[in-house]
């Protein structure tokens, strides 16, 4: 075979790797999944990994204290409590998101509690964003540089599943609660969010009686935490009504 033939027989194969490739690229219902999603399903020692088209670097949540697996609404959930005191985390910097959009989802099941306020999560408290079980058992979500600017309208209810939602599109942050939208505010300054997001507790950095500055980790959960979900997009209403079904019991 000359090579004008060899060079027509191989026209075919060439027109084809195209269509291959483009086959073979991820679809766009692909890149509107989980950021990072936390199942807390397969623990390790202290390292929670996530699944998601996030770097393996920005899966790995980090436990300090203790927050044990109990039963969640899907497989294994972590209990934190106040003593011993638990917090989780999260090497998710939400500044990085494109455009300075995202989502986060989770679902809470409350304990009883001896103080007033239970962290959530929390990404640099008031200046960045901070939900949580504020007065009243009421979630509650801090931003803009204001405490408890958002809460819901009904307390929560003891050992009973509740889904909770927050989105950010770049101006206005939406706190959801079981599905329903719990208050928006339009952000007038600019968000300084933590390097990571927080869980079970918060650590802010006080000065002793002795002059040492240390951090402390304070305003501790009561109740469990499961199916943490990041998002580098903004879910939908209808998204996030639907993510707060529940097919089994609410305990």
């Amino acid at each position: 075979m000359n090579i004008r033939n060899k060079l027509l027989a191989l026209l075919p194969l060439a027109l084809a790797l195209p269509f291959a490739s483009a086959q073979s690229r991820p679809s766009s219902s692909d890149a509107s999944g989980p950021y990072a999603y936390w199942s807390f399903d397969k623990p390790g020692k202290d390292i929670y990994t996530a699944t998601g088209s996030a770097p393996d670097y920005l899966k790995l949540g980090s436990l300090a204290g203790v927050a044990a697996p109990v039963a969640g609404v899907k497989g294994q959930s972590l209990r934190f409590s106040e003593e011993p005191l638990g917090h989780l985390t999260l090497p998710i910097d939400l500044s990085l998101a494109p455009g300075g959009v995202y989502s986060l989802e989770l679902w809470l099941r409350p304990g009883p509690a001896t103080r007033d306020y239970g962290t959530i999560i929390d990404a640099g408290g008031f200046r960045g964003f901070s939900i949580r079980i504020g007065t009243r058992r009421r979630v509650s979500a801090s931003l803009d540089e204001k405490w408890n600017l958002l809460h819901a309208e009904s307390p929560l209810i003891d050992d009973v599943w509740t889904h909770i939602a927050a989105t950010f599109d770049g101006a206005v942050f939406r706190l959801f609660v079981d599905g329903r939208e719990a208050g928006q505010h339009t952000i007038t300054t600019v968000p300084r969010l933590a390097l990571g997001l927080e869980l079970g507790a918060v650590r802010e950095r006080h000065r002793l009686a002795d002059g040492v500055v240390e951090d402390i980790l304070l305003k501790p959960l009561v109740g469990d935490i499961d199916e943490v979900k990041i998002y580098h997009r903004v879910l939908t209403p209808a998204e996030i009504a639907e993510a707060a079904k529940i097919t089994g019991p609410r305990n």
